[in-house]
């Protein structure tokens, strides 16, 4: 998948960003080089236990965005 600025996802990351649209779209308001280099981080795991975490990491990561940039409500 592509983001919103053309930047391809890695699939573990577009599957738990797929699960929440608020999130997509904070992604989606992220700079490129966020997207790149999440994606990156998360393809990096060889194991798949790693992959996870790293998503869930960075998921909450993409939340704590959103919140600070008053895109999510509390």
């Amino acid at each position: 998948m592509k983001s919103e600025k053309g930047m391809e996802i890695t699939k573990d990351l577009e599957a738990a960003l797929l699960k929440d649209r608020k999130l997509l779209m904070v992604f989606g308001k992220m700079k490129p080089s966020c997207h790149i280099e999440y994606s990156e981080y998360i393809d990096r795991a060889k194991d798949a236990k790693i992959k996870a975490k790293r998503v869930e990491s960075i998921v909450g990561r993409i939340s704590k965005w959103g919140f600070r940039h008053n895109l999510l409500q509390k």
